[in-house]
């Protein structure tokens, strides 16, 4: 029995694992692996780390694998479809890799005079050059965004042939849709929360988003969005239950909330754009119907249109200040518009082969030359063409451009009456459009659901372009080699490569390297060498302020003042902090004379009268003064605030006469809606004795226009007179509207009346509100404890008292105080009540 039970459990584990079972299995396999990596990529950070990218690629590559095996043990041994896209893709991919592969100085140099130029300077100091160098001015970034190409390569192969049948494509486009609601989700969740980091666990270091989810930078927020936002709306048009509309359409408003809410106005732009699209081709597609729209696809346009109208309607507010930004000339030439024509320089130089694909960033550090463009960080140039133009040379950029171009405006036409195909089309022409604007393609959070979405456009079994699975399965090696040679040399960004020969090979024309060797030096106490390396990083980012600072303190170390006060300035004009206090202590120390003071004042007006400002804080009234007497006015502005910083000088130097003087002249130049003028003379007033014509100038002023710093100022004089009365009715002159620190100052001086009337109870509730307002004041507080002391209230003044302590050390003697008082005042009472009980007791 033994022998004859063996043959047949044989028979069904060979029937079990046979493989006309897998084809389907690896399929189910590979589709799910790919809406894994569409869920993945933006819940990862938006895929903005470099972990997060070769996750991706891995999770791509095993969709690309499982797809390749089910098609080469399949019976009917089905071809792999490659629409037209997967060229392009695939062309780019190795231009990429071209930018990689090292050149010989002689052949770099015909190729790329100016790119070998800048290895010559960057490079050639060091002993790095003449040596084989690949073209992209920064390796690392190249391969990041070859392993990304990659990535979406891969996922749009896959794509294409899952969405070559009408019901995978729904399932993908579907994936899509769910994906962008779960980034809602999480972010309705953070907003209902008040939370400040995301999950509680993640804080952006330099990003505040207006709706926290996983995307850091909200315009590629909206741009995922816009894709979740458009594929929801052509399912909820295709759907045939009631119901699976209904659900739809739900999910279709919140997604559409959250793109007004990230405040994107490209993004939002887009959106609308792209919904008024879908509308448009949804009804020139079933205009053969009985009617226009039937009544199923009216009811579904009529509710996505409301959905779209109740979220403009939530966030339109905001949307409003945030689009009244650019509602002038001075709008549109501050925002990133501007920054298009700063990349023809670049373009220029680099025109043929571009700078390497990613290398935007250290590359265009070195045309940045107007002070105050070094504080910002330009990482791309905020419009795809000019990105792939500048990065891969115009002639490839605009190719590779003009052929995705072709393939979707060849899959529009091949689309036919096919709903899905054309909504997933046109969504990945609004993030196109978007794009003209912004960088969301740039990472993966966007790029591959925009890659998977422009598949279920394109992709269908009519497809003339075929691959042979054995031919892929060949191939597969290759990619998986490809791909981990990028993640290998991908790894070794700025984060990790800040020191060292290795680190400016790695990146020829970024300045942090030299920066950082710089600091190094100077820290080490080697002022040759950190001048050496500041220099260096000078010449590849002339807008940025720390390389002068560092070359200022290395002069000063080197006893070499005069050199130093000019890196100070130049420091100081673009946009180093503290630039202005340390020229002005080379002066104030007079370590330099005076007399070359001029030579080291800024052009801009506005800096020199912060370098004054910084005199007169080191109470140097003489070196201020010469300086306010060289400026003179040009404008009403500019002389508003120069009026101001001599009635400063004259304030500390106590001429009383020429204070009041000033002030005559501010008031005429501010007019009624300024108050400066005025309270200079009232100053001047009162420091000369004259406090009734101080009160009286005040007075007169609040007279003609209610002001809420003269009003205070009035209350303020009042009370150091003790005329409680007239304060509290100056405190009642004040404005409706007053911002948050002249309410706490209006909520002391209630307080500090309550006192000098001495009703102490009373001075708790406005000391209590004002604490409420300013919670990080302890000297709010300590007041608001003194308060409570007064009012006999011990147990809550202690409780107050203790939190000054934990808040401020520089109050600890007042707390002590507090403490010492209350304590004796408890037994003074204590003894009091036990002798009361001893006289009831006789």
């Amino acid at each position: 029995m033994r022998h004859s039970r063996t043959p047949r459990r044989v028979a069904r584990l060979a029937s079990a694992l046979r493989l006309r079972h897998w084809p389907s299995d690896l399929t189910r396999l590979s589709e799910a692996l790919l809406i894994a990596a569409i869920f993945f990529c933006p819940l990862a950070l938006g895929s903005a780390r470099l972990s997060a990218v070769g996750i991706a690629a891995l999770i791509a590559f095993l969709s690309l694998a499982s797809i390749t095996l089910a098609r080469l043990w399949d019976k009917e041994k089905r071809p792999l479809l490659l629409p037209r896209p997967t060229f392009v893709l695939g062309a780019v991919a190795i231009a990429i890799g071209l930018q990689l592969c090292p050149l010989p100085p002689a052949l770099l140099g015909l190729v790329a005079p100016a790119t070998a130029e800048l290895f010559e300077t960057a490079l050639g100091p060091v002993g790095l050059y003449p040596a084989f160098r690949p073209l992209s001015l920064d390796p690392p970034a190249t391969a990041r965004a070859a392993l990304s190409l990659l990535s979406c390569l891969m996922g749009f192969v896959v794509a294409a042939q899952i969405a070559s049948s009408s019901v995978g494509r729904g399932r993908l486009m579907a994936a899509l849709g769910l994906s962008a609601l779960g980034i809602a989700l999480i972010g309705f969740g953070h907003r209902l929360a008040h939370a400040q980091s995301l999950f509680g666990v993640f804080a952006y270091a330099q990003a505040a988003p207006p709706l926290l989810t996983t995307f850091g930078n909200p315009n590629h927020l909206a741009a995922f969005l816009t894709i979740g936002a458009l594929t929801l709306s052509t399912l909820a048009l295709d759907a045939q239950d009631g119901k699976v509309r209904f659900a739809w359409l739900l999910a279709y408003l919140a997604v559409v909330s959250a793109i007004f809410l990230s405040l994107s106005r490209g993004g939002i732009a887009a959106f609308l754009v792209g919904q008024a699209l879908v509308f448009w081709s949804h009804r020139a597609l079933h205009r053969e119907d009985g009617s226009a729209l039937g009544s199923r696809r009216l009811c579904a346009a009529l509710g996505l249109s409301a959905a779209t109208a109740v979220a403009l309607y939530l966030a339109a507010q905001k949307l409003f200040d945030e689009w009244s930004s650019l509602s002038s000339i001075e709008g549109l030439r501050a925002s990133k518009l501007s920054l298009f024509t700063k990349v023809l320089p670049l373009l220029r130089e680099h025109w043929l082969l571009g700078v390497g694909r990613g290398a935007f960033e250290p590359a265009f550090q070195r045309f940045l030359t107007t002070p105050g463009e070094g504080a910002l960080t330009f990482t791309h140039p905020e419009n795809l063409a000019l990105q792939w133009m500048a990065e891969l040379g115009i002639p490839l950029g605009a190719l590779f451009l003009l052929c995705l171009a072709f393939c979707l405006w060849k899959g529009f036409r091949a689309a036919g009456r096919d709903t899905l195909r054309w909504g997933a089309l046109l969504a990945v022409f609004s993030v196109g459009l978007h794009d003209l604007a912004d960088f969301s393609l740039e990472f993966l959070g966007t790029a591959l659901p925009a890659c998977v979405a422009l598949a279920c456009g394109v992709g269908h079994r009519s497809a003339r372009r075929v691959l042979r699975p054995h031919a892929l399965l060949m191939l597969l090696p290759v990619i998986a080699l490809a791909s981990g040679v990028c993640f290998w040399f991908a790894r070794h960004d700025l984060r990790h490569d800040t020191e060292g020969l290795d680190a400016l090979r790695r990146h020829p024309a970024d300045y942090f390297p030299r920066l950082a060797a710089a600091q190094k030096a100077l820290s080490e106490d080697r002022p040759a060498e950190a001048l050496t390396w500041a220099g260096h990083a000078m010449s590849l980012y002339p807008a940025l302020a720390m390389p002068h600072a560092i070359a200022a303190q290395a002069l000063e170390r080197r006893g070499a003042l005069p050199q130093a006060a000019t890196e100070w300035r130049l420091a100081f004009e673009r946009g180093q902090k503290d630039a202005d206090k340390r020229l002005a202590h080379l002066f104030h120390r007079r370590l330099l004379p005076a007399d070359r003071l001029l030579s080291a004042v800024p052009k801009d007006p506005a800096l020199a009268l912060r370098l004054a400002n910084a005199f007169l804080t080191l109470e140097d009234t003489e070196l201020a003064r010469q300086l306010t007497d060289h400026l003179g006015s040009e404008d009403a502005e500019d002389s508003i605030e120069l009026l101001n910083l001599r009635a400063r000088i004259a304030d500390q130097q106590r001429d009383f006469a020429e204070l009041l003087s000033i002030g005559e002249k501010l008031e005429r130049t501010e007019g009624l809606s300024g108050h400066r003028g005025v309270l200079f003379q009232s100053r001047a007033l009162w420091n000369a004795g004259d406090r009734t014509g101080a009160l009286a100038r005040l007075e007169s002023r609040l007279d003609a226009r209610s002001n809420a710093a003269i009003a205070l100022k009035l209350a303020e004089l009042e009370l150091a007179q003790s005329n409680l009365d007239a304060a509290a009715k100056a405190l009642r002159r004040l404005p409706l509207t007053l911002s948050i620190p002249e309410r706490v100052r209006v909520l002391e001086m209630e307080a500090a009346i309550a006192r000098r009337e001495g009703a102490f109870a009373k001075a708790v509730t406005p000391l209590r509100t004002a604490v409420n307002l300013k919670p990080g004041d302890p000297n709010l507080r300590m007041q608001l404890a003194e308060a409570l002391e007064r009012a006999g209230r011990f147990d809550a003044a202690l409780q107050e008292a203790r939190q000054c302590r934990r808040v401020s050390k520089s109050l600890a003697q007042r707390v002590d105080a507090l403490e010492r008082r209350i304590a004796e005042e408890k037994a003074q009472r204590h003894d009091a009540a036990r002798s009361r009980e001893l006289g009831l007791g006789r």
